[in-house]
């Protein structure tokens, strides 16, 4: 192992010997000023990413720059006792003439004469600064990797032998002359190429050498690796930095790719403003991955499918070809294939040198929104919302690790049938004009966002022409931010403003300083916590002051300073009555969405302090004496917060999922008093309750129905009562629920869940379905990923809530206690 990681230090060696003279440093091969003169990009990509490369003072790469011996010196270091002893090696000597004991490089110098791996010219002499070869550097990547063991590499012959290895076993590559300087790009793809290769060891018995188990000698210490995959229909591969891909490279050379929406012909017509690539004398056509078929009399094809009739493509239209066409009659009952969408990638490949499309690969993706973060349940993948990844064998599907409830993606169903799931590029900005494209109804328009024009995607989106007209249409929609999705060609797929504020972004003013030096308020913010802020802007105004009692979204400034915007459609009131229900007080709404922050007095705490409800049904029954201030999404809306300040109520029922009831720890708050802390499920998270001695002994009865129980708690938010459930909050249902297909959709609420033939349930996207595995492991999906329970013993509880705007019945939360099958 000693070995093996001296051997994993090569690369950062490299680092070091091309960034001795350089004092600019690169994250991304776009950094360097240079960038379009690079030839081996992909080696100067990846080695920059990880750190390997960097510029020169001028922010330069200088591709064709040498590497010298002395440089060498110091990679050979580090490969032999790694980086940091390297570092700390000092030089009392030297060996040749031209090395003095003080210059930079003496220490690595004399290192490397020391162990005999560097020789001097035969003169006594070193020179240092002299460039380096390409077979120089090859034999410092063979050595590396455990090669030159039996000394094939001294002597007479060395170049021979180390050009015979380095080009057999594919490090010296780029059909150049090895023997001549070395260029740092040229250093930099032999590194590269170097990567992947495994670690030798040298057997005396059987004069051999060995593969190790070690793929690759960089793995360790960059943190790099390759990922075979395909790309929009170009099988290859990824380079992987710490878990993020920072590149995909293609097995075969991708000549031009085309994405703006032209037909075959276009692409490949010389002297036409669309030409991409000529086309050789046979080509295979994939769409999606798949080989479009070649017409041959007597077969059958289906109809709206792509066919390939004499090298170009054809469509046959909504009539299938029987097999009883003819050479003289099969043009007749096809059609020239049409112009594809914008956004539809066209790649043009080559297999050989001679710069001409061998392959067109043809990928069209479809369009969805992530409603929930993908799923791997029973060892099945499912990505809610993405209609081609429901409960499909991982080896099936290709997605980002990070991919996300509200992601937009583009997809689609490849080779072997993996589906490939990519996120769609997000755009933030601002709008600053439209521009008319093509007067019609709708009209049809691009939007300039910073500078840059973007049109309407041409693939099946959320989206449609009318909409986007309708977006370009309202003044409203520029100079503000905006938020949007974009395909492969850059063409928007949805566009929206942002300014909707998050719940979290809101604080209610209590009371305010008028003092204009000080400008301090304190304010109650969303998350409970109470604080004294210096007041900023207030709206556009540097001079007023907020008003208490009012709800303001608010951003925080370099100083620390709260710049406070009113929210729109405020509500408001005092001593009133709130209930939990849908209209909650007066005219007011709230849903199962709404954040209410309550003053802790409502429940006998502690005055000054706050905590937070989430959805209407968890508030108590009833708040007398209520005072709130709020806001609303919309004019008439449900409220997207409500601080409640003050009131009166008995206590504040919630709904509490015990993950094992049977399975608690204690506490002694006091003498003579135990708590009982539970892990559990409250208000669509996972936490930990406490309840007192009295609560926990009905916890045995309250879940004989269900896991789910009602609970109350006292002014230190320690439950202090517990029961069952109760028809109207809640509803058991048989274990086998789930076990068939939903039944007939609604038109506002999703699917329909029908339960026992007559009872019937709606859910949506928001509805939250928890899977508790046998050993209490919590997994959290959607109700598309619930699978078919093969042992119809499952115990299965549903919540639903009356607080959801003209869905009474609506189910919010769904657990699935799974249980052993016999």
């Amino acid at each position: 192992m000693k070995n093996l990681k001296k051997v994993f230090a090569v690369v950062l060696v490299v680092a070091m010997a091309f960034s001795l003279m350089a004092v600019a440093s690169a994250k991304s091969i776009s950094d360097y000023s240079d960038a379009s003169s690079i030839t081996q990009k992909e080696a100067v990509t990846i080695l920059t990413a990880a750190g390997v490369l960097a510029g020169t003072d001028t922010g330069a790469f200088n591709p064709t720059g040498t590497f010298t011996r002395e440089q060498a010196a110091k990679v050979i270091t580090y490969i032999l006792v790694g980086a940091e002893a390297g570092d700390k090696l000092k030089a009392t000597g030297s060996s040749f003439a031209d090395v003095a004991a003080t210059r930079w490089s003496a220490p690595y110098i004399q290192y490397c004469a020391s162990r005999g791996v560097i020789n001097g010219d035969g003169t006594g002499n070193f020179n240092p600064e002299a460039a380096i070869s390409g077979t120089q550097f090859a034999k410092l990547l063979l050595t590396s990797l455990g090669l030159g063991r039996n000394g094939e590499y001294i002597g007479a012959n060395w170049e021979i032998n180390v050009l015979t290895d380095a080009v057999s076993r594919g490090i010296l590559t780029l059909n150049v002359d090895y023997t001549a300087t070395a260029t740092r790009e040229q250093v930099a793809q032999y590194a590269l190429n170097a990567l992947p290769m495994r670690l030798q060891v040298y057997d005396k018995t059987t004069d051999e050498y060995i593969n190790t188990a070690t793929p690759s000698f960089l793995c360790d210490k960059l943190g790099l690796s390759q990922e075979e995959s395909v790309s929009n229909g170009v099988s290859g591969y990824y380079w992987v930095l710490n878990g993020d891909r920072i590149g995909f490279y293609g097995n075969e050379k991708v000549i031009a790719t085309g994405t703006n929406g032209k037909t075959i012909a276009a692409y490949t017509t010389v002297g036409n403003t669309d030409y991409k690539a000529t086309l050789a004398s046979t080509v295979d056509y994939y769409y999606n991955g798949t080989l479009v078929p070649v017409w041959a009399a007597g077969a059958t094809n289906a109809a709206n499918t792509l066919i390939v009739i004499g090298n170009t493509l054809y469509e046959v239209g909504g009539t299938a070809l029987t097999g009883t066409e003819t050479s003289a009659t099969i043009l007749s009952a096809v059609s020239a294939a049409p112009a594809f969408a914008s956004g539809v990638i066209v790649n043009f490949l080559s297999t050989n040198t001679d710069s001409k499309a061998e392959v067109v690969s043809i990928i069209e993706k479809s369009i969805a929104t992530v409603s929930a973060a993908p799923v791997v349940l029973n060892g099945e993948v499912t990505i809610p919302g993405v209609s081609a990844v429901s409960s499909i064998s991982p080896d099936l599907v290709k997605y980002p690790a990070d991919l996300a409830k509200g992601d937009v993606v583009l997809y689609y169903t490849g080779e072997g049938g993996v589906v490939n799931v990519q996120k769609a590029t997000k755009l933030t900005g601002t709008v600053t004009a439209a521009n008319l494209v093509t007067a019609g109804t709708p009209n049809t328009y691009t939007l300039t966002i910073a500078d840059v024009k973007h049109g309407l995607t041409g693939l099946a989106g959320p989206m449609t022409t009318s909409d986007f007209a309708t977006f370009a249409e309202t003044s409203g929609n520029f100079n503000v931010a905006v938020t949007a999705w974009l395909d492969d060609n850059g063409n928007i797929i949805s566009i929206s403003t942002d300014g909707a504020v998050s719940a979290s972004n809101y604080l209610l003013v209590s009371t305010h300083s008028t003092d204009p030096v000080s400008r301090a308020a304190k304010v109650v913010k969303a998350d409970g916590t109470t604080a004294i802020v210096t007041v900023g802007l207030v709206g556009v105004s540097p001079t007023a002051f907020p008003v208490d009692g009012t709800v303001y979204s608010y951003t925080v400034g370099s100083n620390n300073e709260y710049n406070l915007t009113a929210a729109a459609n405020q509500i408001s009131d005092t001593g009133a009555t709130i209930a939990n229900t849908v209209t909650f007080s007066g005219t007011d709404k709230a849903n199962a969405n709404t954040v209410f922050v309550v003053a802790n007095t409502v429940f006998g705490g502690a005055a000054g302090t706050y905590r937070v409800v989430t959805g209407v049904s968890n508030l108590p029954a009833s708040i007398s004496t209520a005072d709130y201030s709020g806001a609303l999404t919309a004019a008439g809306g449900p409220a997207r917060i409500v601080f409640i300040t003050s009131g009166a109520s008995a206590g504040t029922p919630e709904y509490v999922y015990l993950i094992n009831p049977n399975s608690y720890s204690t506490s002694y708050p006091s003498a003579g008093v135990v708590n009982y802390t539970y892990k559990a499920i409250v208000d669509g998270a996972q936490k930990d309750v406490v309840m007192n001695a009295t609560a926990q002994a009905n916890v045995t009865t309250a879940v004989a129905t269900a896991n789910l129980i009602k609970v109350t708690y006292d002014g230190n938010n320690v439950i202090n009562s517990v029961d069952a459930i109760t028809s109207g909050a809640l509803q058991s249902i048989p274990a086998d629920a789930f076990a068939g297909t939903a039944g007939t959709s609604t038109a506002a609420n999703g699917g329909l869940f029908t339960t026992d033939g007559s009872n019937a349930f709606s859910y949506n996207d928001s509805t939250v379905v928890f899977y508790i595995s046998t050993t209490g492991v919590v997994t959290q999906t959607t109700p598309s990923a619930i699978t078919a329970d093969t042992g119809a013993n499952d115990k299965i509880v549903a919540q639903f809530t009356a607080s959801v705007v003209d869905s009474a019945d609506l189910l919010s939360y769904i657990y699935i206690q799974v249980v052993a099958n016999p």
